[in-house]
């Protein structure tokens, strides 16, 4: 049913930030646990499953986050210290935003209903942002890297060549 006002969320959980993708919402509590709702079909929840939630669902994994980014079909966040500040994905792959390959195929593309990790060969990072059909993450030295689709340029490394692993970003300073 559509609001026309706010309405509190069910389920008690009390959320500290919030991000929305397309038909879906995810949030982090106080203690990085996120949890999200909505729309499923391509395993954006991060549940283990496809089955779409009308009430906050815990993400799959004991894994603790600092933030959290949806957008279109999946999901990214970066893990607190106590996970290596590592990034994990889930949701959509077919354009590889995840920065890993798919686990399974949700309706008719490939994805992943659990977090995957961001294999970065010990980088750390803190904070992701989902783009589209691309995915990006920002080091603890100011520094971006971004993975997915790239026909129009996005992932700013002076090329339109989708990556399907994280390429740093380009700059002109």
């Amino acid at each position: 049913m559509a609001r026309s006002a706010p309405a509190p969320v069910a389920g008690g959980v009390a959320f500290t930030s919030t991000t929305a993708g397309n038909h879906f919402t995810c949030g982090l509590d106080a203690g990085g646990t996120a949890y999200c709702w909505g729309n499923n079909a391509n395993g954006q929840l991060g549940d283990g499953t496809t089955i779409d939630r009308l009430v906050p669902t815990h993400v799959a994994g004991a894994l603790k986050f600092k933030w959290i980014s949806g957008e279109l079909w999946h999901t990214c966040a970066a893990a607190t210290a106590a996970y290596a500040d590592a990034v994990y994905c889930w949701g959509q792959n077919d354009r590889r935003q995840l920065g890993a390959p798919s686990s399974g195929s949700c309706a008719s593309s490939p994805c992943s209903t659990t977090p995957i990790l961001l294999v970065m060969n010990g980088k750390r990072f803190k904070a992701t942002a989902a783009g589209g059909m691309h995915s990006c993450a920002l080091n603890f030295a100011d520094r971006v890297w971004c993975w997915g689709e790239n026909a129009s340029g996005q992932l700013g490394d002076s090329s339109n060549t989708s990556r399907p692993t994280p390429v740093k970003v380009k700059t002109t300073l």
